[in-house]
């Protein structure tokens, strides 16, 4: 039977269109392979540098997924700690579906953000300073810019933006004792109707 297929196949096809067929299969197996588990990793080690790089702080990642045919990335497990170790920014999952129209219209499109139990930890240290002050303090080590003039703003757009079970946690306890933390939470389960929607957002 293989045999056959294998008999019409080189009778049906040309010598040229069988190379062309093959170099386009060779094609999509290797964008597969990137996509699927090349893609992920690159993700995830862009995160851990750029954090220490720019952050100044730790991230780690569980795990990262994308899909190179639908163009949606996945982010689960995410856990960016402060200087001292505690914890600062978390979020169990997040979902960025990229539209093709971004391709051709000069800006990025996205279908779908979906954020899944975000937490935010907003902590005062002891000289009464948020932790995170270092964070708008100039990097005196930062190469100053050659060309001054002000880029043009890149174009996002969102068609859907939602927000599950999130928390954020306000806490004034500079010595890290075992205290309870002060805790604002909005949205609903994971499983019910998200507290923040909006369709057709559009950011310059």
């Amino acid at each position: 039977m293989h045999q056959r297929l294998r008999d019409l196949w080189l009778r049906a096809v040309p010598p040229r269109q069988r190379k062309l067929a093959i170099v386009l299969a060779g094609l999509l197996v290797v964008y597969t392979l990137a996509g699927f588990l090349l893609v992920p990793w690159i993700i995830n080690q862009q995160i851990q540098k750029q954090a220490v790089a720019r952050l100044h702080r730790q991230a780690t990642v569980q795990k990262v997924r994308f899909n190179p045919y639908t163009l949606t990335t996945s982010l689960i497990g995410f856990d960016l700690r402060d200087r001292d170790g505690t914890p600062l920014v978390a979020f169990d999952t997040l979902l960025a579906n990229l539209d093709l129209v971004s391709l051709v219209d000069r800006a990025w499109v996205l279908h779908e953000i979906r954020l899944v139990r975000p937490l935010l930890v907003a902590r005062i240290l002891q000289n009464r300073t948020p932790a995170v002050a270092d964070l708008f303090v100039p990097d005196s080590a930062a190469p100053a810019p050659r060309d001054t003039t002000p880029l043009k703003p890149t174009r996002l757009k969102i068609d859907l933006l939602s927000i599950r079970s999130g928390t954020i946690d306000l806490v004034n306890n500079p010595e890290h004792r075992p205290t309870r933390p002060a805790s604002r939470t909005w949205g609903s389960p994971s499983n019910g109707s998200p507290l923040f929607r909006r369709r057709k957002a559009i950011i310059t």
